[in-house]
């Protein structure tokens, strides 16, 4: 049976629908009553009428037949009159068992209408029953709904209360609320509490704000339980990570970030790293200097790792030309006050960094994509002590990385760089559009050295458009202008990533 579909009747409506169908229940069965009676009259007329006629037929012929016994013989008008009559009362009989047959299939018929009213309405007080079992189970429903409606809406405004006078509260009370908050996925007022969270910790990324309060060591604590809870990996607390990571970022807690990104079971642990790049801290460079060189983390985790390192700020290091160099993620992380200091070549961590990419740029054992990385931190940050190794590579590995050690030398700077670059442009491989790159990089490099690389290129090198481009970059240099060769396209600095 199909899902029925009918409006809900109040109690006066639904009383008076019941008093018209008891009505029209009784006019049926009135109906009824008089179709049987009316029946059962005419059957006794026709009876009635039969046994009469037939009566008066069997008079007249038992009168013709004494007198015909009494008379010796019958005369012939006679005789045909009886035949007659006998003829007749045949007839009669034939036409009172037709009747009586009549009668008994009007009976039939009466009695199997009789059956069917009464099947019908047996039927429709069975639809009657189920019409009003389903109206009381609506009916039913719709209460349970409406009482479930309402309590959300008093959860709902218990909420709104309490997130208003969250917002009007101390920073204090506020670290407070968000310590006992309890940020259970499977609790029915996650919802509640995460808004709660989210509000107190936009609060708490203010850090002129919370050093105002002196209150730096309690949203340490804080912050430190919120990056630790495992229960925040679940998908409705995206956000809440979100703000737990800028706070971290924005009160430059290093100490929290390098403790998350050090740990395997952390949650969203690229995006720790990531951060830990991003702050700039000296401090930072040792775990991720640790992170990218081991082979048991992943090699996402290690690019990672090394990408960090190669967003940090080291004094004396060889600019790149502004444009070339971008990682969007990272840039994103970064404090959002006050600018990130350059740390001093000279300082351990650096040199600890520096050695360890070195070892994965010149390492065949490790992944191109990861050899890569490790090229653009020597972009970064490297000297030259680390030009020897990248002239093996570069003349070994040219068709692989050729390209890459290219825009590292650039970066790196100086007189061993323009050395390299120099004997490249020279040597009778790597192909035209790769030596072309060397010229390029003497250009940007200037200086002494990159002079007179220059000068010999363009005198030594047999092909005209590699002498052609040497010539024009030498006079650009001596000019001391880039406008006498154009510069080509030195390609994406940028480590390999989601932000290329």
């Amino acid at each position: 049976m199909e899902e029925l579909d009918f409006p809900l009747l109040g109690p006066d409506e639904a009383r008076e629908v019941d008093r018209e169908e008891s009505l029209l229940r009784e006019a049926e069965e009135r109906t009824l009553r008089r179709v049987t009676v009316r029946f059962g009259i005419l059957a006794a007329l026709l009876a009635l009428l039969t046994g009469t006629g037939f009566y008066l037929l069997w008079v007249q012929l038992e009168s013709a037949r004494q007198a015909s016994r009494a008379r010796p013989v019958a005369e012939p008008a006679e005789r045909e009159a009886v035949q007659r009559l006998e003829a007749h009362l045949e007839e009669v009989q034939e036409q009172v068992a037709k009747a009586q047959a009549r009668l008994q299939e009007l009976a039939a018929e009466t009695e199997r209408r009789l059956g069917s009213t009464e099947r019908q309405q047996g039927e429709q007080a069975q639809e009657l029953n189920r019409i009003t079992e389903k109206v009381e189970e609506v009916s039913r429903a719709q209460s349970e709904q409406a009482a479930d409606s309402l309590e959300r809406l008093r959860a709902d405004l218990a909420g709104v209360e309490q997130l208003a006078g969250t917002i009007g509260a101390p920073l204090a009370k506020k670290l407070d609320i968000l310590l006992g908050l309890p940020l259970d996925p499977l609790d029915t007022d996650v919802e509640e509490h995460r808004a709660l969270a989210v509000v107190i910790l936009k609060e708490l990324a203010d850090p002129a704000l919370v050093r105002a309060e002196n209150l730096e060591a309690r949203a340490r604590t804080t912050l430190s339980r919120l990056a630790e809870d495992r229960r925040l990996r679940d998908d409705r607390f995206t956000e809440v990570r979100l703000r737990v990571l800028r706070a971290v970022a924005e009160l430059r807690l290093v100490d929290i970030a390098i403790a998350r990104s050090t740990d395997p079971a952390a949650w969203e642990r690229r995006s720790w790293i990531l951060l830990l790049g991003a702050l700039g801290d000296p401090a930072g460079m040792p775990p991720l200097a640790a992170i990218a060189g081991s082979g048991k983390e992943p090699a996402e985790i290690r690019a990672a790792a090394l990408r960090a390192l190669a967003s940090y700020r080291v004094t004396g290091a060889h600019l790149v030309e502004a444009g070339l160099w971008a990682d969007e993620e990272i840039a994103a992380l970064a404090p959002t006050r006050g600018a990130i200091p350059a740390i001093p070549r000279n300082r351990p961590e650096v040199r600890q960094a520096l050695r360890t990419a070195n070892g994965i740029a010149t390492s065949r054992r490790e992944s191109p994509v990861l050899r890569r990385t490790a090229l653009a931190v020597l972009q970064r940050m490297g000297n030259e002590s680390v030009v020897g190794d990248l002239r093996l590579v570069l003349f070994e590995e040219w068709n692989v990385l050729g390209e890459e050690i290219l825009q590292a030398l650039t970066g790196i700077g100086g007189g061993a760089a323009a050395d390299l670059l120099r004997d490249f442009a020279l040597a009778p491989l790597g192909g035209t559009e790769l030596r072309l790159r060397a010229i390029v990089g003497l250009q940007a490099l200037r200086g002494n050295r990159a002079l007179v690389a220059l000068e010999r290129i363009a005198q030594e090198v047999t092909d005209t458009e590699l002498a052609a481009a040497a010539q024009r970059a030498l006079v650009a240099v001596e000019e001391g202008t880039g406008g006498g060769f154009p510069l080509r396209n030195m390609g994406d600095l940028r480590p390999p990533g989601s932000s290329r």
